[in-house]
């Protein structure tokens, strides 16, 4: 069982996971440009844009259906086009732009910056709400596309300059205001109504936020807004920074005891509300943790909400099931959701009874430093931690999933997903064997990868070499994924790496600080 890539949760709201970017990169004639000029100023006008010469800030506050629970929201915009959205519920988040980076706070307590697709997302959907996307002409790109008669209005593809996947929008016919918003990720098609739009200040904003993704959706709708004649830029200030309730024991050491499932995964013994849970995977690739349906039960875990999962073989509708505490070896964590799947397929295959996989959360909250061969595993509080050998490099998250850049044959380069979850060496992404044309002139063999959602195809051959953390693989077993949906599907990150090019190295994951250490073993 190769290449299994567990769970990226796929949050339904854009500002999680709507991806924006390339657009045709033809040249329009003056005709068009002229057009599009004139669509784009009558935009400007309809949204009254110009009340930002005199406004410094706006706010909205209102409710929110998030993860499907109800919640509340903020939101928060300035003259500079930073902003800041809170939503406030048992599943609820943060995002904002600072003017230099755009940040998640998450359900757990902890800051980080984002990267890759969710930069994207928080920059594409937020600017929506207070026009920023008409107002940064040196980060957005816009054309015009043909009308449909069954979408009556203007259509425009916009795109980050710097982003991979367009976003179609639709202006009313009659205001000219943006209200739809349409795009694709992966396998899943999203849509995003604008709606009810108010003054505010001057300034046209859509009270009222709501997106469609699978049948599943969420709800911004702001009933209360105000204007200040200057901004409060403490607000969008960010800094990374660890989840603040995490408990480390003393009493318990930071070697964790592991094993090895036969398919090469490793395996630990967490407690759940104090409580034996059975064998999870230890998954780096895991942007959540996940609970087997009977485990949940059997822990009488209470159920809530309703989340998309995206797994190799394709994306799932599920639920969270909370826990009080999860604890692995001496770090002990409070309020821990679980995404709910069906692992049933999987024990099968390591000839094991899998309860679950422990992945991001413990990542975030420790320093975790992890050997392949033999197995290793230690816990360590990062406040207390040197790295005594090897040097750090930058580790980026992506759905919370840890990255990192790697080089290889062609003299490629580039950012992959590492994933302990996963036991062979790397798999490329089906959209990059594609645009690199990987397949041709190489001997390979039919394969296939599994993991959530179940298996997808893939070709099976040699790789001339592969370089990862100063180390240089040669004529390494790679995978070339043929995926038609589900995580593998991927257009922005490269690949997949997996145990198999870990094992000459101990690893020292530190989540909290963006870095990495591949220590030569």
């Amino acid at each position: 069982m190769g290449g299994c890539r567990w769970l990226r949760v796929c949050w339904m709201l854009a500002l999680l996971f709507l991806a924006v970017a390339i657009g045709s990169t033809a040249t329009a004639s003056q005709g068009e440009a002229a057009e599009l000029d004139q669509v784009l100023a009558d935009a400007r006008q309809a949204l009254g844009l110009a009340a930002w010469d005199r406004l410094g800030e706006i706010e909205l506050r209102g409710e929110s259906n998030y993860f499907g629970l109800d919640g509340t929201a903020r939101f928060t915009a300035d003259r500079q086009g930073r902003f800041h959205l809170t939503i406030a519920s048992p599943l609820g988040e943060s995002r904002g732009w600072d003017g230099q980076a755009a940040w998640l706070g998450d359900r757990h307590g902890g800051w980080r910056r984002l990267h890759f697709r969710e930069e994207e997302s928080v920059l594409t959907l937020l600017p929506f709400l207070f026009g920023g996307w008409l107002r940064a002409d040196d980060a957005y790109e816009t054309r015009l596309l043909p009308r449909l008669p069954e979408s009556p209005g203007v259509r425009l593809e916009v795109r980050r300059k710097d982003g991979l996947v367009p976003v179609t929008v639709r202006l009313d016919p009659e205001s000219q205001r943006p209200i739809e918003l349409r795009s694709r990720t992966r396998d899943a098609d999203i849509t995003t109504y604008l709606s009810d739009y108010r003054a505010v200040g001057g300034l046209q904003v859509p009270m009222t936020l709501r997106q469609q993704v699978r049948g599943l959706g969420n709800v911004l709708r702001f009933s209360e807004a105000e204007s200040r004649p200057a901004p409060t830029a403490e607000r969008y200030r960010f800094t990374a920074r660890r989840p603040e309730q995490v408990r480390f024991d003393p009493n318990v050491p930071a070697v964790v005891e592991v094993k090895k499932s036969r398919t090469g995964h490793m395996l630990v013994r967490p407690l759940i509300n104090d409580k034996e849970a059975g064998w999870f995977i230890l998954d780096s690739g895991a942007g959540a943790h996940a609970l087997h349906a009977r485990s949940a039960r059997e822990l009488g875990l209470p159920a809530l909400g309703k989340v998309l999962a995206a797994g190799v073989g394709d994306t799932i509708v599920t639920q969270f099931r909370k826990a009080s505490t999860l604890q692995v070896g001496p770090l002990r964590l409070p309020d821990q959701h679980f995404v709910e799947i069906d692992l049933t397929l999987v024990s099968a295959a390591m000839g094991e009874a899998i309860a679950g996989v422990v992945g991001y959360p413990l990542f975030q909250a420790a320093i975790v430093e992890f050997e392949v061969e033999p197995p290793a595993l230690r816990i360590h509080v990062p406040e207390r931690f040197e790295l005594k050998q090897g040097e750090w490099q930058e580790l980026r998250l992506d759905g919370n999933v840890s990255c990192v850049e790697a080089r290889f044959e062609g003299d490629r380069s580039g950012w992959f997903r590492l994933d302990t979850g996963a036991s062979n060496m790397v798999t490329f992404h089906a959209p990059v064997v594609e645009r690199l044309k990987l397949l041709e002139g190489r001997q390979t063999q039919p394969a296939f990868e599994g993991g959530v959602g179940g298996v997808s195809a893939a070709r099976a051959g040699k790789l001339a070499w592969f370089e990862l953390g100063g180390q240089r693989f040669e004529n390494i077993d790679a995978r070339f994924s043929a995926a038609e949906a589900g995580a593998f599907r991927d257009e922005i990150l490269l690949g997949n790496i997996g145990q198999g090019l870990l094992r000459p190295f101990r690893v020292a994951f530190d989540y909290g600080e963006s870095r990495i250490a591949f220590v030569p073993k």
